[in-house]
């Protein structure tokens, strides 16, 4: 487990998928997930996205976190007005 949360705080920048963290380890998909779940309460890939977001907030202080919230803003408006045009 804690090679695993190495693999991910070392390579964050990366693109890292699930598959990639399986093949690593030599590990089944459901027993990464199970693991995470278990010991941090998320999944790999909501841990790879949290610890993105606090290295983000941490390099680049509060602008950071405006341009993160502005990225989501958007996501959402686009969304809702996807949803509109159905």
């Amino acid at each position: 487990m804690k090679s695993d949360l190495i693999l991910i705080e070392r390579n964050y920048q990366q693109k890292l998928t699930l598959a990639d963290l399986v093949t690593t380890f030599d590990i089944s998909k459901s027993k990464l997930i199970k693991l995470f779940n278990r010991y941090l309460q998320q999944t790999p890939i909501e841990y790879l996205n949290s610890f993105r977001i606090k290295q983000d907030c941490q390099q680049n202080g509060k602008w950071g976190l405006l341009y993160l919230f502005s990225k989501i803003t958007i996501c959402l408006i686009i969304v809702k007005t996807t949803h509109l045009l159905v």
